[in-house]
């Protein structure tokens, strides 16, 4: 899919490499974290989804060294949507099989912590918003840092209707807007 994405919007090396230096790194961490969290535990049908969304973001982030172009902006809008749309269908899975887990509820949390990152990392790419539009992005991994600090901030929350309400309602697909085309360069 990269390799196709290059050729199609003649992206430089640096998207390519990006992709190829990430896609291993976060598998690498991926297979670590299942055999040492889940003992015997089977990956699942809803974690499988889980990885699909996570291979979309990694190509949004992949995004962040292209140049801004209407394009790119496109190619944007259609991989968040589709990754918004996957976002939840990994959920039911997991409970219509029988599969829930911790690590699959945290997997899906951190898939969608970067993608809301990425997002938040094209438009400011893109110029479509200014600097202060990461720190929504920014916002889980500050709290990781903080909890560091202080470890009563790491605890594990109740089950909340409310909380996953929320985070689908972040996540939930709207209907796209055309890109701003780009102004001319200055001459």
């Amino acid at each position: 899919a990269a390799l196709a994405l290059r050729r199609w919007l003649a992206l430089d090396a640096a998207f390519l490499w990006t992709v190829l230096v990430l896609a291993p790194l976060c598998g690498a961490a991926l297979v670590t974290l299942v055999a040492t969290r889940s003992a015997g535990a089977r990956f699942g049908r809803a974690n499988e989804v889980t990885l699909a969304r996570g291979a979309i973001v990694l190509l949004l982030v992949a995004l962040l060294t292209a140049r801004p172009d209407s394009a790119i902006a496109w190619l944007v809008v259609l991989l968040a949507t589709l990754a918004a749309r996957l976002e939840g269908v990994d959920g039911r899975l997991g409970r219509r099989h029988g599969e829930a887990s911790a690590f699959g509820a945290r997997f899906d949390m951190e898939t969608d912590a970067l993608l809301i990152f990425a997002l938040a990392g094209l438009a400011w790419h893109q110029d479509k918003a200014g600097l202060w539009i990461l720190l929504p992005g920014a916002l889980r991994y500050g709290f990781v840092a903080a909890s560091a600090l202080r470890p009563w901030l790491g605890r594990a929350l109740p089950p909340s209707r409310r909380r996953q309400t929320h985070r689908v309602q972040l996540l939930r697909p709207r209907p796209p807007r055309p890109p701003r085309p780009l102004p001319p360069p200055p001459q």
